[in-house]
Parts: structure tokens; C-alpha cells; sequence
């Protein structure tokens, strides 16, 4: 195999909201359990809360997301198109890793349902519980990171690897920043990522290619560095290897 072709691709993604979407059963069983309708912005941790204490319930967020993973986690909702998109990928050299915020009580539910909805396709899963993921995405080196959370995809700024932020309802109300939109691509729809990871594979072969680099994860963040600093430069590379590699 040439040295500008990865042997894989590695790909972090979050857990809750990424690919395992909790929405629906946390509007369910907060009515059947309290009573109460939850609006968009109260099915995350503070509305919740807030929520309880204007009801004067004796309930928090965590008492409740402790229940529903116990008893419901199989519930949660893979979002549409999710497992073809990965399983095409996978075919193509990619290859996924869950890193999830969730504490020691709620990883063994998680992975009950990563092994039952995606087998194979996802081998492993690291809960950060009070570290950074910015920890783990070191130990693991991922070129490209999947999460929901906005303020957990600040957190890693200062990290080499493409992020991508797949919104969804519930988060409708926090905005980009323009300096968020300088480092974070956000998607709705994951065809629209499969697309853009591609074209990111690409232009990691072109860079390498151009620049006579063994594609690897050791060398995964100067590549990255590369890009970002010589944009004009790399979608050129990009452009001649298109034309001169891909279609021989």
C-alpha cells in the first residue's frame, strides 16, 4: 500500500444525542413518572431541574437519567441513516470508537446497547466521567470527532482533529459563534458526513501525496496542522491528485 493511503481512519463519537438519541424516552417516561410534558430545553440537565424544583417535586435530572438507563436505555432512537453511513465507511478503512461523558453508573447501560445495536462496527467505548475528552482523544488519536454537546466540542479546541457537531432538537436554542464555525463543522443529516469525512480522507492522501508523508495516526496532526495553515495550497494538492491519482 502506498505510504499517502491510511491503513485506517479513526473516528470518535460521541454516545448520547450522537448515535444513540434519548429525546423520545425522556418526554415518554418523565410522563408517565411525573406527570409533566417536558419541553424541548427541559429534557437536558438544567431545564430539568428547574422544571422539578418549580413543581416543588423531590426529583433531579440525575435521579431520573439513572432510572431511564436502567430500565429503558434500549429505547434510545439510532438516528436515521446512522448504520449504513458507518457501515460504508467502515468498508472504506474507517473505523469508530464511542468517547462519551457518561459516568461509572451509566457506561455499563451504554455498552449494553452499543454491542446490541452495532456489534462490530463499534468495538469500544471510554467514558470520561470527570476528565476532559480532550484526554482521551490524545491516547486514542482520532482524525475526526463526532459530538452533540457544543460546549464538549469547545472544550477540545485546542485539539487536532476535524470536529463535527450533529445538532439536534433539543439544542436548537444555542447558537455558533463565529470563531465555533472557524473550527466546527455542523450537519444535520449523517449522508451530509459521510460526504465530508470523505472529502477529508482525500485530502489527507493529497497532502501526503504532495508532501511525500506516510499517512498514519502519529503523523495525523501535522497533517491536520498543514491544512488548516495552507488551505489554498492543500486544495490544489487535492485537486492534482484527483485528477492525476484517482483517475488512472
Amino acid at each position: 500500500m502506498a505510504l499517502f493511503i491510511a491503513r485506517s481512519i479513526h473516528v470518535s463519537l460521541d454516545f448520547d444525542g450522537t448515535i444513540a438519541h434519548g429525546l423520545q424516552a425522556k418526554q415518554t417516561y418523565a410522563h408517565q413518572w411525573f406527570g409533566v410534558s417536558l419541553q424541548l430545553d427541559q429534557t437536558k440537565k438544567d431545564g430539568f431541574n428547574a422544571l422539578m424544583k418549580k413543581l416543588k417535586l423531590p426529583y433531579n435530572y440525575r435521579h431520573f437519567m439513572d432510572k431511564l438507563n436502567e430500565e429503558h436505555i434500549m429505547e434510545y432512537e439510532i438516528p436515521p441513516y446512522l448504520i449504513d453511513v458507518l457501515s460504508r465507511l467502515y468498508q472504506q478503512g474507517f473505523r469508530f470508537t464511542v468517547v462519551s461523558s457518561r459516568n461509572t453508573h451509566d457506561y455499563p447501560f451504554a455498552r449494553i446497547f452499543l454491542k446490541d445495536r452495532f456489534g462490530s462496527l463499534i468495538p469500544q467505548m471510554y467514558a470520561t466521567q470527570d476528565k476532559s475528552k480532550m484526554f482521551f482523544l490524545e491516547k486514542i488519536k482520532p482524525i475526526i470527532h463526532v459530538d452533540d454537546d457544543l460546549y464538549k466540542l469547545r472544550d477540545i479546541a485546542g485539539s487536532p482533529v476535524h470536529k463535527f457537531y450533529y445538532r439536534q432538537p433539543e439544542n436548537n436554542g444555542l447558537d455558533m459563534t463565529r470563531e465555533d464555525m472557524e473550527d466546527i463543522t455542523e450537519f444535520f443529516d449523517w449522508r451530509e458526513f459521510e460526504k465530508m469525512v470523505n472529502t477529508i480522507r482525500q485530502m489527507n492522501e493529497a497532502i501526503c501525496w504532495a508532501k511525500n508523508w506516510s499517512n498514519t495516526r502519529k503523523t495525523a496532526h501535522i497533517i491536520y496542522s498543514y491544512w488548516k495553515n495552507n488551505n489554498m495550497e492543500c486544495e490544489q494538492f487535492l485537486k492534482d491528485y484527483l485528477s492525476l491519482i484517482l483517475k488512472k
